[in-house]
């Protein structure tokens, strides 16, 4: 049985009819053990008449002097004949083979075999009895035997022991049917007292069941009607201090229960706008990420264009670099070789001031000089070259390369006055060829001469020196620029990986944004749901709401 659905009656029931069962049981076992005690008393009295008789027996035998054992036995048998105690009872006499040897009641049987006889169970009387006899000093069986007159079978008690020095077992019994008669006497008694002590006890169970089941019927009612979400009616409180405090309680759970799904039905409301306007706002950013996204898309799409772009304009660096690099190591080859001329000019004003024969050397030295200023020339025209591509590229650089146009400018100018110099040079050699031819009057004229040229190449030594200086200037800011957009070619390749990473990010976003929206439209199902569900419940203001 489930004990869960064992009502309170049930359980009063069956706990009333535990304290029955119990009484019930002690009274049975009081009676039981009432009949042991009788017969113990019994058997110690029969246990006692049967010592006195055997050793009565024994002092016959003992006493019987002059006389032959069989003799002093049938005096003694004689004796137990006579013997009666509570006027009735009576001793037999037995011996070891079974045969009766006193019998006062049925002489006739006394000199014949007992041993088939039986009592009404079919069972060897007498065996049992020499059994018993020498088991202990004092034996008892209980067996059916027929009174004197009848033939009905009644409990009978013997008590058997063995005479010591003879072979004779001595016996006596009485019925026991009065001892039951007593016992079923008692049994009535007890059955009455139990019968009575049950009306008492169903009398108590019947009050104790009607003042709890009651007031636990009309709580019952009540708890059902809250289940079935009617929590308008307030539970009555009953007279029992016990169910009292049960009724207040509920109540006071009908009434916490009630400002419970008042709160909760404001909140699910609340809920339902608060999910309307999150269903807004997830559209709104929804639209927005999706307008990033193209926005996104586009800028990658710029990013990419511009690290080409910048790729391009590193390699035009470097290769602008490469190129200033050359000049550069023209300019310095230029200066070396201005250096020499310089050198080889004061050495002809040597010359013409030691030697009119130098004028051969002079002439020779003059178409040196002439070469190089050829060369000089020439490095004019590529400089002059190389600081035009210089001004074009820093046109187009743009703002950034205005100060390298400037140097670009004052590179070209003079390139232009170096061109001009080595003009003027040539004139000078050419000068100096025809003065040569002079003779040495023109000597000292020449030397003038040599001295202006050998300032003017001083002058054109200085000004390629700054060109020198000039040209390392524009190469370092090349190299410079090289890494500018080196690193600007990275800082944009990584500006183009991070937009990658925004647009997954993105994506994300998006992802996430369908997902809450999804999640959304869930929680306005649920929200609706539990508005729908609490509508179930009716409560005081729903009634006052009603009225």
């Amino acid at each position: 049985m489930d004990k869960a659905k064992i009502t309170i009656s049930q359980r009063l029931l069956l706990t009333f009819s535990a304290v029955f069962l119990v009484v019930a049981a002690y009274l049975f076992f009081e009676v039981l053990q009432y009949r042991d005690d009788m017969l113990r008393e019994k058997k110690i009295e029969l246990g006692q008449l049967i010592d006195a008789q055997s050793s009565q027996i024994q002092a016959v035998i003992r006493s019987a002097q002059g006389m032959s054992n069989r003799e002093a036995k049938t005096q003694a048998a004689n004796l137990v004949r006579q013997v009666r105690y509570d006027q009735k009872q009576y001793f037999f006499i037995i011996d070891e083979d079974l045969n009766m040897v006193v019998h006062p009641y049925q002489p006739v049987l006394e000199g014949q075999s007992m041993l088939e006889a039986k009592d009404s169970k079919k069972r060897e009387l007498f065996q049992r009895m020499k059994t018993e006899a020498f088991k202990d000093r004092v034996g008892y069986l209980e067996y059916e035997w027929p009174k004197p007159g009848s033939d009905i079978p009644v409990l009978k008690l013997t008590a058997v022991t063995k005479v010591s020095g003879t072979d004779w077992i001595v016996g006596t019994g009485v019925y026991i049917d009065e001892l039951d008669a007593a016992v079923n006497q008692r049994f009535i008694r007890a059955g009455i007292l139990l019968t009575a002590w049950g009306f008492v006890m169903w009398l108590l169970g019947h009050y104790f069941v009607t003042s709890i089941q009651r007031p636990l019927a009309r709580i019952a009612q009540n708890l059902t009607g809250m289940t079935q979400g009617d929590l308008s009616t307030e539970c009555p409180t009953s007279s029992t201090a016990e169910m009292a405090i049960l009724a207040e309680g509920i109540n006071s759970m009908r009434k916490r229960t009630q400002s419970l799904i008042a709160a909760v039905q404001d909140n699910s409301r609340n809920l339902t706008r608060s999910t309307g306007k999150l269903k807004t706002s997830m559209l709104i950013v929804s639209d927005g990420s999706e307008r990033q996204h193209k926005e996104l898309d586009r800028i990658a799409e710029s990013m990419t264009m511009m690290v080409d772009t910048i790729f391009l304009m590193a390699g035009h660096a470097r290769d602008a670099a490469d190129d200033m690099q050359s000049a550069s190591h023209h300019a310095c080859e230029g200066e070396t070789i201005m250096d020499q001329a310089r050198n080889r000019v004061f050495s002809l004003l040597d010359q013409l001031e030691t030697s009119a024969a130098a004028i051969t050397e002079l002439n020779s030295s003059a178409a040196q000089i002439a070469s190089v200023a050829e060369v000089i020339a020439s490095i004019s025209e590529q400089t002059n070259l190389l600081a035009l591509n210089a001004a074009i590229e820093a046109a187009r650089a743009g703002e950034s390369g205005r100060g390298f146009a400037v140097v670009a400018d004052e590179v070209r100018t003079l390139a232009q006055r170096t061109g001009v110099a080595t003009d003027e040079i040539k004139q000078v050699i050419e000068v100096i060829t025809s003065g040569s031819k002079a003779a040495v009057d023109a000597m000292e004229q020449s030397a003038e001469e040599t001295k202006a040229c050998a300032e003017d190449v001083d002058h054109a030594q200085q000004q390629l020196a700054l060109i020198s200086t000039a040209m390392t200037k524009v190469k370092d800011l090349n190299l410079q620029l090289a890494a500018g957009i080196t690193q600007q070619e990275q800082v944009a390749r990584e500006m183009n990986n991070n937009l990658g990473e925004v647009t997954r990010a993105a994506d994300e976003h998006q992802v996430t944004a369908r997902h809450l929206d999804k999640a959304c439209n869930a929680l306005t199902e649920l929200s609706d749901s539990l508005e729908q569900q609490l509508t179930q419940f009716r409560t005081d203001t729903d009634i006052r709401a009603a009225i």
